[in-house]
């Protein structure tokens, strides 16, 4: 337990800790804090802006008790595992002036909190950033942050962040304080989230989620004490990783208990096998409607996107696919329609539905240019980062007139090689599922090209009316026989 008089020696001691990690970190966080005397502790949320809404209130008017942290470093091979280490801080906090909720107050003295003890020998927020925040690897990729119901330990966390321990207001929208949280927790889960793959629908607590019931893991100290549930909050997430298929764990990468439930891109998402998948046409008129569902879908983790460019008169694969010859053949095509699809690796499509874009390079009234939805993946975070999957089927033909016009009114390069580039670039992790088709084991192919249709028929698929559905079908099935690792090297490469 840290306090005022022993901070100094404890962050020093966990800053080396961390100077000579060599691998991966798994970070568990928890804090217990206060609300103010004003705020509605009891308020139940039912959409994800009220949800918002009521987490601002709480946290700009909060304070933090306790910061609790477990740290695990992975060791090296051949290296001894290092014990986790768990560490609780204790903040200053003012009982005397300080407006706080009544029952949070009598809550935390019943857990056998010492208030006073905060009041007099507490450390200040200011304090714990300099000797201890500003050093945590926060934005790092290779650190793993975990919470349990921690939409509030993020936020205040994200509070403590700001301005050297001041604490700031929390970003006006919601869009933000995403955007923020993304940026200092690339990697995080909730466990209350992940308790779902252990127990469908689960909302319980986390000493609950420990029995012997469920997880079977021992608690090391008191409840509601932040540093024995960090620990907790990381043996809880350890045995999770043990029983439950890492790709149903992945869909839950950044997902924040208390709004997880509360989005309508989750809720009403279908599973790609279903027969009830809509497809939303796209126009002008309802470009910006569509555009608010669809930026909501890559926070969730719908980040696996099937896409299908169809241009009139051109089918797929009926066109000579050296680069020249399409380039040539794309010149003088303005008009055409985009159809995508966004999946996560649990194989949920985002809102049960499948949008048909229909572009037009040149001015119309009803059309979209295609740089509105260049404009639009891109603000999403779709485009240009290696953690969203695109997948189509003979694509080469339809990417370069996407990108064609997404570009325009610039050129393509003139050497394949350049264009491979400028393609990489705005889809790092593009696949062809007709090329995954060929070196996945069970898939015959027959003839000079293999029908959509056809590699669906070999994995044991239902082929759909809308290819993009089908594409997205067939790339779940070739996962789960040759593996992610094993597709690397297809990536980018197109028929």
């Amino acid at each position: 337990s840290i306090w005022r008089d022993n901070s100094d020696e404890a962050f020093g001691r966990i800053k080396e800790m961390l100077k000579h990690r060599r691998r991966h970190l798994h970070i568990a966080l928890d804090l217990e804090y206060l609300a103010s005397g004003s705020t509605d502790v009891k308020f139940r949320p039912v959409s994800a802006m009220e949800w918002y809404g009521h987490l601002q209130d709480f946290v700009n008017n909060g304070q933090v008790v306790q910061l609790g942290m477990a740290f695990a470093v992975q060791p090296l091979p051949g290296e001894p595992s290092v014990p986790v280490a768990a560490y609780e801080i204790n903040f200053q906090i003012d009982l005397e002036h300080g407006d706080f909720n009544s029952a949070g107050v009598e809550f935390l003295k019943k857990q056998g909190h010492n208030l006073l003890m905060h009041q007099k020998l507490g450390i200040l927020p200011q304090i714990v950033y300099a000797g201890l925040l500003c050093h945590l690897p926060f934005g790092q990729s290779d650190v793993t942050w975990l919470a349990y119901n921690g939409d509030r330990d993020i936020a205040f966390i994200l509070r403590l962040l700001q301005y050297g321990g001041s604490g700031i207001q929390l970003p006006s929208r919601q869009g933000t304080f995403g955007y923020q949280m993304r940026q200092q927790f690339p990697k995080y889960f909730d466990v209350r989230v992940l308790a779902q793959l252990v127990k469908p629908g689960w909302n319980g607590k986390l000493t609950t989620l420990a029995t012997e019931e469920y997880l079977n893991v021992d608690r090391i100290g008191g409840e509601h004490f932040a540093g024995s549930d960090a620990l907790l909050t990381m043996s809880c997430f350890a045995k999770i990783l043990k029983v439950a298929q890492r790709e149903r764990i992945r869909a839950r990468t950044g997902l924040l208990s208390g709004v997880e439930e509360l989005h309508l891109s989750i809720r009403c998402s279908r599973g790609i096998f279903a027969s009830d998948i809509v497809r939303m046409e796209i126009h002008r008129k309802n470009f910006d409607q569509e555009s608010n569902l669809i930026s909501q879908l890559m926070s969730c983790n719908f980040d696996i996107l099937g896409i299908q460019v169809i241009v009139p008169g051109q089918c797929s694969g009926h066109v000579n696919q050296h680069y020249q010859s399409i380039k040539s053949h794309i010149r003088g095509v303005t008009k055409f329609d985009v159809q995508m699809g966004f999946m996560n690796s649990e194989g949920r499509l985002g809102f049960g539905r499948v949008w048909l874009f229909h572009l037009d390079i040149e001015p119309g009234e009803t059309r979209v240019h295609p740089q509105r939805l260049a404009a639009l993946l891109a603000s999403t975070g779709a485009t240009h980062v290696d953690t969203t999957t695109f997948l189509a089927y003979r694509g080469a033909y339809g990417m370069e007139v996407l990108l064609q016009s997404f570009i325009h009114p610039g050129e393509l390069p003139v050497h394949s090689c350049y264009y491979a580039t400028t393609l990489s670039t705005w889809f790092p992790t593009l696949y062809d599922i007709s090329l995954l088709a060929g070196v996945c084991p069970g898939v015959v192919c027959t003839g000079n090209e293999t029908a959509l249709a056809q590699v669906a028929a070999c994995l044991g698929v239902d082929s759909d009316e809308c290819e993009v559905v089908t594409t997205l079908r067939c790339y779940l099935k070739i996962r789960g026989r040759i593996g992610s690792l094993q597709m690397t090297g297809l990536t980018r490469q197109l028929e």
